[in-house]
């Protein structure tokens, strides 16, 4: 029975470790006019949010990885005529404890990418 309750500790403990994480980055609209957003993971390709992000709305980037990891997001932000107003890079630690009701606030007039 012990070597048997140990076997399932062990094997619980491992499944656990091997699961995958989520890396994502809750993102909110400040500004006054609808928003299309970009992401990209680590200097990745550029993956654009089909749904726009109105004034006040939240919407989540990023991306299910292994654990452990700590990705930097690109966050790019496009006004109506498609030109980006909005581009910066936020740190797994910036963007790691934002939330439904902890997001990280955007609007237009912030690029600060390269």
């Amino acid at each position: 029975m012990r070597l048997a309750r140990s076997f399932f500790l062990l094997t619980t403990l491992g499944i656990m470790l091997a699961c995958d994480a989520s890396y994502f980055a809750y993102i909110r609209n400040e500004g006054t006019e609808p928003l299309t957003l970009g992401y990209s993971i680590n200097g990745g390709r550029e993956v654009r949010v089909t749904q726009s992000l109105a004034p006040g709305d939240v919407k989540t980037v990023g991306k299910v990885g292994g654990p452990g990891e700590s990705p930097r997001i690109r966050v790019t932000a496009y006004d109506a005529r498609g030109e980006a107003v909005f581009c910066r890079d936020f740190s797994y630690e910036e963007y790691r404890l934002s939330g439904p009701t902890a997001p990280i606030g955007i609007r237009g007039g912030h690029l600060d990418c390269r």
